[in-house]
């Protein structure tokens, strides 16, 4: 049975390349720590490092309902759209000037970049990358609602992350790696698993 499963998902290497390839056209390294369900793209543009990080996603629905919490999502719901797992994806991407970092909390939906949250970190960000999105939320002032900003605010910060290459092409390839993470992990599992029960 597990010797079906691994062949069923061998391909998931190859598109692995091809991913990896899409975030160095885009000028980002993308680091995935083999083993864990963090991953992260980073590059440096002029005087600022950018860090877009993320993890695997499975299809849990236990996941599902903790993303539901969205307010976009929430009304595409209400609008009788569909929202499939597989649309949803929160990452949250840094940008750091020095000792001064800002973090975009965003959601891709359907491949579109969705901004929730702009944080002024200061100087923070190692304690704010070690809390999960939960804890974020729940022990952190993540300013104001993004879209209960003027408008021309939002399009400014908007442009902002833009002019850092945080469009929708990465946010994309965030939601397809974030997928293809999950199905790499079950995959080493299940040939670790196959070779101790053999």
């Amino acid at each position: 049975m597990l010797e079906k499963e691994v062949k069923v998902n061998e391909g998931v290497g190859e598109e692995a390349k091809e991913l990896e390839e899409m975030a160095q056209l885009k000028g980002f390294r993308l680091l995935d720590v083999q083993g864990g369900m963090h991953v992260e793209l980073r590059k440096s543009q002029g005087d600022t490092e950018v860090l877009v990080q993320f993890k695997g996603r499975s299809l849990k629905e236990k996941e599902l309902e903790e993303e539901r919490e969205s307010d976009l999502v929430e009304s595409k719901m209400e609008e009788g759209e569909g929202v499939d797992y597989e649309d949803i994806c929160y990452f949250t991407v840094f940008l750091t000037k020095g000792e001064e970092s800002v973090a975009y909390e965003c959601l891709g939906v359907d491949s579109e970049l969705v901004v929730n949250h702009v944080v002024n970190l200061g100087g923070d960000i190692d304690n704010y990358k070690a809390q999960t999105r939960l804890e974020r939320n729940s022990y952190q002032y993540l300013g104001p609602d993004f879209h209960s900003l003027d408008m021309h605010l939002q399009g400014a910060l908007r442009d902002y992350l833009l002019t850092h290459g945080v469009d929708s092409q990465v946010c994309q390839l965030v939601m397809e790696y974030s997928l293809l993470k999950d199905a790499r992990l079950y995959l080493h599992w299940a040939k670790s698993m196959h070779t101790f029960l053999a």
